[in-house]
């Protein structure tokens, strides 16, 4: 159980650093963060043993699959979100 708090954990780490790119503000904003950070920790930390990554889930370099994971899925989201409000923005003029 250990093993997952501290993915969490470090989903909300890397939500926080994401807190300072320029994406949606305030509340929504930091929620949005937490979801995309938290889902992309514990997913990667979870599918390192079926791609053979690691021995189990219990094995230390899980923490940076983790992060890895969170990381690269809060990238994506404000890559995405970028692309949809530039999308927007020329829809608009």
């Amino acid at each position: 159980m250990s093993h997952f708090i501290g993915w969490v954990c470090i989903g909300l780490a890397a939500a926080l650093v994401a807190a300072i790119w320029p994406f949606r503000r305030g509340v929504l904003g930091f929620s949005v963060n937490a979801i995309v950070g938290v889902s992309g920790a514990v997913g990667a930390a979870l599918l390192g043993v079926p791609l053979g990554i690691y021995a189990s889930r219990r094995d230390p370099l899980a923490l940076p699959v983790a992060a890895l994971g969170a990381l690269t899925l809060l990238v994506l989201a404000h890559l995405l979100w970028s692309r949809l409000r530039h999308t927007q923005r020329l829809a608009h003029r």
